[in-house]
């Protein structure tokens, strides 16, 4: 189901999907950190919660349930 579907809302950047606006606000900080440093925030899968990067889809989903579902 998409993210629009159930109410989440996806980073235009990286494809992340986040819970509402206010998420994603802070997660948009994270690429805007990025930027500044001058690093390639395309190729990154970011965590929203911790800013953490992952090189895959798959690297990011494991770290949100090991890390975030509690």
């Amino acid at each position: 189901m998409p993210a629009e579907a159930t109410g989440e809302i996806r980073c235009q950047i990286c494809g992340v999907v986040l819970s509402n606006a206010i998420e994603l606000e802070e997660h948009m900080e994270v690429h805007a950190e990025q930027r500044a440093e001058g690093e390639p925030y395309q190729t990154w899968h970011v965590c929203a919660f911790c800013g953490q990067k992952f090189a895959t889809p798959e690297e990011l989903r494991t770290h949100h349930r090991t890390a975030h579902s509690k």
